[in-house]
């Protein structure tokens, strides 16, 4: 009986601080394991959010740097092709280029020798 009645002071003590309040429990140590309970399970709830910002963050930035890497690809094949083009056509006008002027000098030299073999022809005479 005295143990019982040691148990109804401690539960009056506990309750009576928070009167008003809403809390409610039939002892101090169920009450605080209750409590631990709650917070074990509202960390774990948050942790659980916050792995699962850090995986969609981290598959972001998977997308993001694949995107950019795909990007540059992209700029450094048209930069290459854009160089083989103007390469081409560069080697296209030196040819040309060349073409030009070795008929320059062929017709040069032709009108050289024409006139060369005219003075020759003058000269015998």
């Amino acid at each position: 009986m005295l143990d019982n009645a040691k148990e109804k002071v401690k539960q009056a003590a506990y309750v009576i601080p928070n009167v008003g309040q809403g809390l409610s429990g039939s002892y101090p140590d169920a009450k605080s394991s209750d409590g631990r309970a709650k917070n074990q399970v509202s960390d774990k709830a948050h942790e659980a959010v916050a792995q699962q910002k850090v995986e969609n963050a981290y598959e972001k930035a998977k997308e993001t740097a694949s995107q950019k890497a795909h990007e540059a690809k992209q700029a450094v094949e048209d930069a290459y092709e854009k160089t083989t083009d103007s390469a081409i056509h560069k080697a296209q006008d030196v040819k040309e280029t060349a073409k030009q002027a070795v008929g320059d000098a062929y017709e040069k030299a032709e009108e050289y020798e024409i006139r060369k073999a005219q003075d020759v022809k003058e000269t015998a005479r």
